[in-house]
């Protein structure tokens, strides 16, 4: 059984480029997508203003509209390069997911307060699609990741910047 399983992982690996879906943490409920966008905003941009917790969330649902990523908000957060570990369970490699809070080997529980607060409302609501002109993804403006150079740069909100890679274009 453990043979199938570690050919059935090379294989999706092969055929996704290396990226598995994560399984969901207990703060993530696939069938929840408000909460797994609220959990994206808290911890990509609590300490933010308002535009750009909005500006994370346009960046996650241009993912979801996007062919090269999954369907789902819940799905979009969790993508990342996987491993089996010694239980036989697949889990995220630390530091390898498409969004950092998600593997970074910190609880991902929120904290009650006017953070979470805020961040269940973006969710809820429908105010932030098209402020990231179609960007799908991005960076903290403390950090250059290896990408970014060869990235189309849209522009910053915040503490961000945002991307689009020049196939999109």
């Amino acid at each position: 059984m453990k043979i199938v399983s570690v050919a059935l992982i090379v294989t999706i690996f092969a055929t996704t480029g290396g990226y598995l879906q994560a399984p969901t943490s207990n703060t993530l409920s696939p069938g929840d997508e408000e909460h797994c966008l609220a959990l994206n905003i808290y911890h990509e941009a609590r300490g933010e203003d308002y535009l750009s917790q909005l500006a994370v969330a346009d960046v996650t649902m241009n993912r979801v509209k996007n062919s090269k990523f999954p369907n789902s908000v819940c799905e979009v957060i969790t993508q990342a390069y996987t491993r089996v570990n010694w239980r036989g369970d697949v889990v995220p490699i630390k530091h390898k997911c498409q969004f950092s809070w998600y593997c970074d080997g910190v609880g991902d529980k929120p904290s009650p307060g006017t953070s979470w607060n805020n961040a269940l409302a973006i969710a809820k609501g429908n105010k932030y699609r098209g402020i990231t002109q179609g960007a799908l993804f991005y960076h903290s403006n403390k950090v250059l990741p290896f990408w970014a150079d060869s990235f189309i740069k849209l522009g910053s909100i915040g503490n961000h910047i945002f991307y689009i890679p020049p196939s999109e274009k």
